[in-house]
């Protein structure tokens, strides 16, 4: 099970090319999908809709009961 992974990494080891094959994939996914602005704009893209219901704004629609337990300094009876 664990055979294929142990290889690979002897295999890193060994074979300088091998690895900096996946050195230069590693970089090139860190550039497409992580970098600061592809990671802006999926969180921009993800909170759009949420933007253009302007959710949240309406404080008056739930009113809790009670104060949430954290938010209390006093015991809750």
């Amino acid at each position: 099970m664990l055979e294929p992974l142990v290889e690979t990494i002897i295999r890193m080891y060994d074979d300088e090319a091998y690895y900096n094959r996946f050195v230069a994939r590693a970089f090139q996914a860190a550039e497409t999908l992580h970098h600061i602005g592809a990671s802006t704009e999926r969180l921009m893209l993800a909170f759009q809709p949420l933007i253009e219901k302007r959710a949240g704004d309406r404080k008056d629609e739930f009113v809790a009961e009670r104060p949430h337990k954290q938010y209390s300094r006093q015991p809750l009876t």
